[in-house]
């Protein structure tokens, strides 16, 4: 029996439209009523989770795991389960370097979204548009707030090369996934969704084999390998798909209420 549910939100929870469809809706408060915990877990901030959260139904969303994994709260409480930090140096290191190859950063502050410098791609507005926090330019070095995720955003050929040029060493010092062809991201090491996932799991004594998770993109992946059934949307890359259990129909095609009543609701 499962105890416990993860959804990533883009291409997942929400569909092409960014709405969640009312069979979703039925399928996860059925699995809810039937005590299936239910987390959301995405690269985007707590404050631009919240408002999903709302959405999908207040009761039904017990916990939030944001920043691809770097920070888990518990939505009753407001206790945060799982927080980790970028340092100053990594903040300066990884800032550094997307400015010598003319992309623009950004981070997350608690109520805006922060870009290093005046954008000059539109992903940083788009970012602020989607998790509904305005966006503002500040110099990083002065904030007194740490980074727990830096994103480097630009055209998506372009974050192919750049991605090309990344220091070596730094897959052992950073977690480096992309949640969109145009986010690049980047994380303590350690931290991931599947991590993520793994320590709420522990925390709440269930099994890995009761817990079930489902995604699209990369940064899903450590999250579908980790649970006892990684289900992979329709919609999915392939490389997702590949680590997947089960496989299901498309966010836009019901697919989240297919594999919830195929797989849970039995």
């Amino acid at each position: 029996m499962y105890k416990l549910m993860a959804f990533d939100v883009d291409g997942t929870l929400v569909n092409s439209d960014k709405e969640i469809l009312a069979s979703t809706r039925r399928a996860i408060r059925a699995a809810h009523q039937a005590g299936v915990r239910t987390m959301i877990s995405s690269g985007r901030p707590a404050a631009g989770l919240e408002f999903i959260a709302l959405d999908l139904g207040d009761d039904l969303v017990d916990y939030l795991s944001c920043l691809n994994g770097s920070l888990v709260v518990d939505r009753t409480s407001q206790e945060k389960l799982l927080a980790t930090y970028l340092t100053d140096d990594q903040v300066k290191e990884i800032t550094s370097f997307a400015q010598a190859f003319g992309f623009d950063v950004n981070g997350h502050g608690d109520q805006h979204v922060l870009a290093a410098w005046e954008p000059r791609f539109p992903y940083i507005a788009l970012e602020a548009e989607v998790v509904h926090m305005p966006y503002k330019v500040v110099d990083f070095s002065l904030l007194d707030q740490p980074f727990h995720k830096l994103m480097i955003t630009g055209h998506p050929e372009d974050l192919v090369f750049l991605r090309s040029k990344l220091p070596l060493d730094w897959h052992d010092r950073y977690h480096i996934v992309q949640s969109a062809p145009y986010f690049l991201e980047f994380s303590p090491l350690g931290a991931s969704k599947g991590q993520a996932l793994a320590k709420l799991a522990e925390k709440l004594g269930i099994a890995q084999d009761q817990v079930m998770a489902f995604g699209d993109q990369e940064n899903d992946i450590s999250m579908l390998e980790w649970a006892g059934t990684g289900v992979a949307m329709g919609n999915a890359t392939d490389q997702v798909k590949a680590v997947a259990q089960y496989i299901t129909k498309s966010n836009d095609d019901h697919g989240i209420a297919q594999a919830i009543e195929a797989l849970v609701l039995v």
